[in-house]
């Protein structure tokens, strides 16, 4: 017969796996805790490095070129990294799929 000991429905009577279970949570908040700390100042040092790189990439072409505009060090941090197609393409492409739904619904 199978008795809810094999399930392990009885486990936590004593009191050894409440011990054991909490001394492991303690410690996985502290990993936690400095896990988070970390990335925070990893963030923090991310973002103080991207607006020193724009600030000096902006004095760059402003001081270079007196004609050139203002957003162009702007404009040129900013890129995409995978090809984002416009909403004319994805319009044809959705009209595509319409006639084809279409076209293989009444053939």
């Amino acid at each position: 017969y199978i008795t809810p000991d094999y399930y392990g429905l009885r486990d936590e009577e004593d009191g050894v796996l409440l011990e054991l279970e909490s001394g492991l949570a303690k410690e996985g908040q502290k990993k936690l805790k400095e896990c988070r700390d970390g990335y925070d100042v990893e963030v923090k040092q991310q973002q103080q490095h991207d607006v020193v790189s724009s600030q000096n990439a902006l004095y760059a072409t402003d001081e270079s070129d007196g004609d050139s505009d203002d957003t162009t060090a702007l404009e040129n941090g900013i890129e995409a990294h995978i090809a984002v197609p416009s909403q004319e393409v994805v319009a044809q492409v959705l009209l595509q799929k319409k006639k084809e739904a279409l076209l293989s619904r009444f053939a």
